[in-house]
């Protein structure tokens, strides 16, 4: 989760507005609000709603104002305080996953780039390290990974790149998640600051039907619409 999207969470875990009139101005329910201020996690959809309805409050709470009509100066500064300890809590994650990123083992680092062709997101794997490795392990010659399933440099649909020829059925319904929402997710945090991660698991198909585990965890870079995924092999 975004750092932006964590510290809506947190307004909803701390604020005093009572969940049922979040969710008459929201449209979301009052249990699922109640669950995520309980450690649940909202859909993307749910969330720009509630970020939405977050946005107005918050401007107005900034200019809240006493019985007297003054500036309730304590409340402002409380608020104030609160963001920066939740923006204080975000960061040292951020800073924790980065340094995970840095310390990972891996064999290879595939880079990925997105755009999008009219309405429809398409990717291209730009680089890969370590291809000779891969070829051992998935019984193709180097030249094999390169023109008929990496295709670095070039450009295909989200779902037809020829990279998902050598994954297990079972790995590509489970990456169906991601592909799915990475067109609404990129619109949503182009504006985003900082990565974010996402750690999952895939199987390669080797030649000869062999099936290779791997471990992937992916730092994700909004602006830029680019994805670095560090690639363990259990071999």
């Amino acid at each position: 989760m975004a750092i932006e999207d964590r510290i809506v969470i947190d307004w909803l875990r701390n604020t005093d507005i009572n969940l049922s009139v979040i969710a008459r101005n929201t449209g979301i329910s009052r249990k699922s609000l109640y669950n995520w201020t309980k450690g649940g996690t909202p859909t993307l959809k749910k969330l720009e709603l509630l970020t939405k309805y977050y946005n107005k409050v918050v401007e107005k709470e900034s200019v809240k104002v006493d019985s007297k009509g003054s500036v309730d100066l304590k409340y402002v500064v409380g608020l104030q305080k609160q963001q920066i300890e939740s923006l204080e809590s975000a960061n040292q994650k951020a800073n924790m996953e980065k340094n995970i990123w840095d310390m990972l083992e891996y064999d290879s680092i595939f880079e990925v780039r997105l755009r999008f062709e009219g309405f429809k997101l398409q990717r291209m794997i730009s680089s890969v390290t370590n291809t000779k490795l891969i070829a051992k392990e998935l019984n193709y010659s180097e030249d094999e990974l390169n023109s008929s399933f990496f295709c670095i440099g070039k450009w295909f649909k989200i779902k037809d790149h020829p990279i998902d020829l050598i994954m297990t059925k079972e790995t590509k319904s489970s990456l169906k998640h991601y592909t799915d929402n990475f067109p609404l997710l990129f619109n949503a945090m182009k504006s985003a600051v900082g990565d974010y991660y996402i750690p999952f698991n895939i199987v390669y198909l080797a030649k000869d039907q062999k099936k290779i585990q791997a471990s992937v965890f992916n730092r994700v870079h909004w602006r830029e619409m680019k994805i670095e995924s560090k690639v363990k092999m259990f071999i």
